[in-house]
């Protein structure tokens, strides 16, 4: 049981003050628990992959136009 709408995925950027060597990325499912590996293996396969294109096929937009989407809600 419990809830089953209003559920959202996230993803967690380690802060600033960590040496570049031990920042990090995770993602977390609507479950709020940890991804499973067949996830966590996608998205680092994904990331590899754009390394390796120089970040090439990254869609750029600016931050405004982001806030303005309507696929982005705030939340505090």
């Amino acid at each position: 049981t419990g809830r089953k709408t209003g559920l959202a995925d996230g993803i967690v950027i380690t802060p600033s003050h960590n040496p570049p060597g031990d920042g990090g990325f995770k993602y977390n499912p609507p479950n709020g628990g940890p991804a499973s590996g067949t996830i966590t293996n996608w998205i680092q396969a994904k990331a590899n992959e754009l390394l390796q294109n120089n970040l090439q096929l990254i869609k750029r937009f600016s931050f405004k136009k982001a806030l303005a989407a309507a696929t982005t809600h705030q939340h505090d």
